[in-house]
């Protein structure tokens, strides 16, 4: 059987649903449309997020506080989640397979987030000083 990609059309179907795991999204910006009208999914985890495939209408933020990903090989700019989830409170990086340095200072002028890392203790995050007991 094919895998396809994702579409979160049918969201109303599942009305206690409060946490989501996708792999893969048919349309980024509108899975950001269905999650924004979905306020009670404040949990999501991407297994990868579409890093080379950004959404594109801003306007569609949806109301996550628990985000999970993996973080970009080329130490790419983690400030982009902000302006997707700015309701974020909690960031989980899955440094699973990730490469031997993580950049967390983009992070550093996201106060009101904690970060954790999982997965892989032998990277180096570099900037974890200054998240100030924000890092876990």
């Amino acid at each position: 059987m094919a895998r396809r990609p994702l579409a979160l059309d049918a969201l109303d179907a599942w009305p206690s649903l409060t946490a989501l795991e996708v792999s893969e999204l048919s349309d980024w910006n509108e899975a950001l449309t269905a999650l924004r009208v979905h306020p009670r999914i404040t949990e999501l985890t991407f297994e990868p997020f579409p890093w080379q495939n950004p959404p594109t209408d801003a306007r569609r933020r949806p109301a996550v506080a628990n985000l999970t990903v993996r973080p970009p090989r080329n130490n790419q700019d983690l400030t982009r989640l902000r302006a997707i989830f700015p309701g974020l409170i909690s960031l989980d990086l899955d440094l699973a397979n990730h490469g031997r340095e993580l950049d967390l200072t983009p992070l550093h002028d996201w106060p009101d987030v904690a970060v954790r890392t999982s997965h892989n203790p032998e990277t180096v995050l570099i900037g974890a000083d200054e998240l100030d007991g924000r890092l876990y």
